[in-house]
C-alpha cells in the first residue's frame, strides 16, 4: 500500500468509528428523553420553579411584550409550549415556546 491509500483506509476506520461512536450517542439520548418524558408528570412541576426555567420564561416573555399572543391580555401570562420536542432544552429553541394568558392557555389544552 502506498501512503495514499494508507490514509485513505485510515480516513475510513476514523469515519465508521466516528458514525458507530454517534449512533451510540443518539441512541442513548433517545432512551433518556424517552425516560424524562415518562416521569414528566412528577419532574414537570419541579422543573418550573428552578432558575433555569424562570431565565426561559423572562425571555420569551420579554420577546413577546408581555402580552398574551392570541388576545393581548397582560394578566396571568404563562408560557406554552407549540411541541413538546425540546422539553427541558427550551433554551436552544425559543421558537417553540409562546406567551398566553390563562385563559388562551387552558383553551390551547382544551380546558374546560
Amino acid at each position: 500500500m502506498n501512503k495514499k491509500q494508507i490514509q485513505e483506509a485510515l480516513n475510513d476506520k476514523i469515519v465508521k468509528e466516528l458514525t458507530q461512536r454517534n449512533l451510540i450517542l443518539v441512541n442513548q439520548v433517545k432512551e433518556l428523553t424517552a425516560l424524562l418524558k415518562k416521569d414528566i408528570n412528577k419532574s414537570y412541576p419541579s422543573y418550573l420553579k428552578t432558575k433555569h426555567w424562570k431565565r426561559i420564561r423572562n425571555k420569551v416573555l420579554k420577546r413577546d411584550k408581555f402580552k398574551c399572543k392570541e388576545c393581548n391580555n397582560r394578566k396571568s401570562l404563562q408560557i406554552h409550549h407549540l411541541t413538546y420536542e425540546h422539553l427541558f432544552n427550551e433554551e436552544n429553541h425559543l421558537e417553540d415556546l409562546i406567551t398566553l394568558c390563562s385563559k388562551c392557555h387552558k383553551n390551547k389544552h382544551h380546558e374546560p
